[in-house]
C-alpha cells in the first residue's frame, strides 16, 4: 500500500502545513490588532494513527492559543488500504440509517448520563447523514473501538469540551445488531 499511504502522508503535510499557516497569520493579525498585548503566540497539532491490514484511522487534535486556550475540534479521517479510498462511517456500518442513528444518540445520552446530565439524545440524531460523522478507531486493551468524534458546541455547551463517544465494535455487533464492514 506503499503509494496509497505516500499520497495520504503528502496530503495531509500539505494540509497540516496550510492550517498551520492560516492560524499563524490569523492570530499574528489578532495581536497585532491588540497592539501586541498577546506576545505569545503558540499552535498544537497531534496525531494518534491506528492501523491494521484494511484501515488506517487517524484521529488530528488541533489547539491554538493566543492569551487563552482555544480549541479548535478534533478531525478524523479513515482510509480503506485494500480498496485506496477515504472511508464514512456509511463504509464502516452495516445496516439501517435509522438504527446506526439510534445507537449513537443512545450512546451520546449514556456518555452525558455518565457526566450527571439528563439530556436524552435518542431522536436528535435520526435525520444526521451518515456521511457527515466524524470518527476514527482505537483498539484498546485488544478492542477495536468506534470513537465518534463532535466538535465543540456540536452537542453541548463549550464548557463540555468536543465529546468524543466511544463504542466497542463488540457492542455494535451484540447489543445492537448492526454490522461492520472492515
Amino acid at each position: 500500500h506503499s503509494d496509497f499511504i505516500d499520497k495520504i502522508n503528502k496530503e495531509n503535510r500539505l494540509e497540516a502545513e496550510k492550517d498551520f499557516n492560516e492560524y499563524k497569520s490569523k492570530l499574528q493579525e489578532i495581536a497585532n490588532y491588540n497592539n501586541d498585548y498577546y506576545n505569545d503566540i503558540f499552535y498544537y497539532q497531534k496525531c494518534e494513527i491506528t492501523r491494521n491490514d484494511n484501515i488506517i484511522s487517524m484521529h488530528i487534535y488541533y489547539a491554538y492559543c493566543l492569551g487563552g486556550s482555544l480549541f479548535t475540534g478534533p478531525v478524523s479521517k479513515n482510509y480503506d488500504l485494500k480498496n485506496n479510498k477515504k472511508l464514512t462511517l456509511e463504509d464502516i456500518l452495516i445496516g439501517n440509517k435509522k438504527n446506526i442513528n439510534k445507537m449513537i444518540g443512545q450512546k451520546v445520552t449514556e456518555y452525558f448520563k455518565s457526566m450527571g446530565e439528563n439530556e436524552n439524545f435518542d431522536d436528535y440524531f435520526k435525520n444526521y447523514n451518515l456521511k457527515d460523522y466524524k470518527f476514527h478507531i482505537e483498539n484498546k486493551n485488544s478492542q477495536d473501538i468506534l470513537v465518534i468524534d463532535f466538535s465543540k458546541y456540536e452537542i453541548s455547551d463549550g464548557a463540555a469540551g468536543a465529546p468524543s463517544i466511544e463504542v466497542p465494535f463488540s457492542e455494535i455487533k451484540q447489543k445492537y445488531k448492526i454490522g461492520l464492514k472492515i
